[in-house]
């Protein structure tokens, strides 16, 4: 095992070209600090956030720098695009909350840095943790038990590649590559009705997501999967994800992007209600153990928003 931790070190500076840094579908790469930061626009209790972030191996982010706080506001503005604030991931451990001893981060990163909006942080109970405001950067103390969007901060992946230029450098930035199908994909967090989701993919040259394999499949669960089985109080559906299959007048389901429907995984009596529920989603997360236990299954639904897979095959 030490040789092993001596040797990859070693390795990687012998072979700097053979490496590329990724980051988990739907991520974004830092390169300054080599981190990967996954934005979700679904509002959740702070404790709630912290174990979507478990999920990916990482944590609600932490703050250690003006320019860590500018980047991070800035993405949320583009990637979250929200009038609400965000969480970071530091909580208090006193209610003596101006005291910076008294807050940690949930990484265990030195709290070493505060950009407070004036008057703050204040206490309140039953606990306090932080956020802020991505259009003033500012932050707030506010209770644990408020539901607010959630920025995840995780490590790279880093995998063996062919020297030189790689496929995923094929795909735009915010999409990821895969290399079965030669396409590229984005999971869009914001939520839509069918047609805003369609219409959104349209706009970027690609369709809602079609599926032809086990794979593939596997692959979008992976893209999308959020931690969540719940349906919030506002109707959004959060375990689950828009895919471009439709049902259609002649009565048959055929996919948007006009590719063949030669493979199928629909949950346990589903399709049904047909034809008011003619559209697809793609249940990324296990709802129980009699349906959809081990998430990845399909359920034709009604016009509930959703967030959306987009494919782009590259030429």
């Amino acid at each position: 095992m030490l040789r092993s931790i001596y040797i990859l070190p070693i390795l990687l500076t012998l072979l700097p070209h053979s490496v590329i840094t990724q980051c988990n579908p739907g991520a974004i790469y830092n390169k300054d600090k080599n981190k990967c930061y996954q934005y979700f626009k679904v509002p959740l209790a702070y404790t709630r956030a912290t174990s979507v972030c478990a999920t990916s191996n990482g944590y609600l982010v932490s703050v250690h720098s003006s320019a860590d706080n500018s980047y991070l506001a800035q993405q949320a503005l583009q990637n979250i695009d929200t009038e609400d604030y965000v969480w970071l991931g530091a909580r208090a451990t006193s209610s003596d909350v101006t005291n910076p001893m008294n807050w940690q981060w949930a990484d265990k990163t030195a709290f070493d840095f505060q950009n407070y909006q004036n008057g703050q942080p204040v206490s309140v109970s039953p606990a306090a943790c932080m956020m802020f405001h991505p259009k003033t950067s500012e932050w707030l103390s506010t209770s644990c038990n408020d539901y607010y969007p959630f920025i995840c901060e995780l490590d790279p992946i880093f995998s063996p590649s062919n020297c030189g230029s790689t496929k995923t450098s094929r795909c735009p930035s915010r999409w990821t590559w895969f290399d079965e199908t030669n396409s590229c994909y984005k999971n869009t967090v914001g939520y839509h009705h069918y047609a805003g989701a369609h219409q959104a993919c349209v706009s970027e040259g690609s369709h809602l997501a079609s599926i032809h394999t086990p794979a593939e499949n596997s692959f979008l669960v992976g893209l999308s999967k959020t931690g969540l089985n719940t349906t919030s109080s506002d109707g959004l559906k959060q375990n689950e994800v828009w895919i471009g299959l439709v049902y259609q007048n002649d009565s048959q389901w055929h996919w948007t992007d006009n590719s063949p429907v030669n493979y199928r995984n629909w949950a346990k009596g589903e399709p049904n209600f047909l034809p008011a529920e003619k559209w697809t989603s793609l249940m990324s997360d296990a709802i129980n153990a009699n349906y959809n236990p081990n998430g990845g299954e399909w359920n034709n639904v009604q016009e509930l928003q959703r967030a959306f897979i987009c494919k782009k095959p590259i030429n």
